[in-house]
């Protein structure tokens, strides 16, 4: 519920503080809350302040992981098919180097 409630307010815009009638007129894109925390992340991380620095990144890592991994491109390849060419590699290079008993057909 509160992660909702938060989601809510991140994504609400912006107020304006001081903005006339002719602000309004001529802006584009009125940034989210979540925008402008992010953007003054990145302003403070430039700034040399190092423990916004270190929140940046470790936000950073977390989006790629949570993104997973980038797909090839033009690889069109069943997934299952890489995975059983690996595991062959893998046992024949165990097998030629005694880890284990060669496979019997």
């Amino acid at each position: 519920m509160l992660g909702a409630v938060l989601q809510e307010a991140l994504d609400q815009p912006m107020a304006r503080v001081g903005a006339g009638e002719g602000a309004r007129r001529r802006a584009r894109h009125q940034p989210t809350r979540r925008e402008a925390i992010i953007a003054g992340l990145v302003e403070k991380s430039a700034a040399g302040d190092l423990p916004a620095t270190r929140l940046l990144l470790e936000l950073d890592l977390k989006t790629e992981l949570a993104a997973g991994p980038a797909p090839h491109e033009g690889d069109d390849e069943d997934p299952r098919e890489f995975l059983k060419r690996g595991l062959t590699r893998i046992r024949a290079r165990m097998e030629a180097n005694g880890e284990i008993e060669p496979e019997r057909a």
